[in-house]
């Protein structure tokens, strides 16, 4: 019931001219722009028309330490996928590179990941705590979005179900327009 009222609340909006409904259920992320840990830059057009998985963390973050093998698992899954990539975004809260590059090397992850300098990524995907996940679409919309940790809904194969699920979905090319 109270999804009805919501999807029914966004089509009104989107008749008053408030944008469409694809753009109020999906919003568009914000540009991937960002450094790695190490201070390198990161070209964030590697990520467009890809399924971008997104997790924004700190090393001082017990939910993410707990996160963490599962989305290396899931990583590990789809490293080789070239419609698929991966960057856990570290936010800089409370926490430094050289923190967070001790953290990763010590415990052997090898997923990408980014610096957040100052939070300013965090704040454009409106995070409010760590972890947050989510999986952006080949669209670039963002597609799912999970707030903290729970290995029965954050584990590998739940991760892996909704990359699935946006591999699925057709491409804006390949969507057939009907007259």
């Amino acid at each position: 019931m109270i999804f009805r009222m919501i999807l029914l609340t966004a089509l009104a909006l989107a008749g008053l001219g408030c944008g469409s409904t694809q753009d109020l259920l999906y919003p568009e992320a914000p540009p991937l722009d960002l450094t790695t840990i190490g201070g390198d830059p990161i070209d964030a057009d590697e990520y467009a028309g890809k399924v971008v998985f997104v997790e924004f963390w700190a090393s001082w973050c017990g939910p993410c330490h707990r996160a963490f093998p599962h989305i290396q698992e899931a990583y590990d899954t789809y490293k080789d996928n070239p419609d698929v990539a991966f960057l856990l975004i570290n936010t800089s809260w409370g926490d430094t590179r050289e923190q967070a590059a001790l953290y990763l090397s010590l415990k052997q992850y090898t997923f990408p990941t980014a610096w957040d300098d100052g939070g300013r990524l965090a704040k454009a995907f409106r995070v409010k705590s760590i972890p947050t996940t989510f999986v952006l679409g080949r669209d670039g919309r963002i597609r799912y979005k999970k707030v903290g940790f729970n290995p029965a809904f954050g584990n590998a194969k739940t991760y892996s179900k909704h990359i699935e699920k946006e591999l699925q979905r057709p491409r804006e090319a390949e969507v057939v327009q009907i007259q």
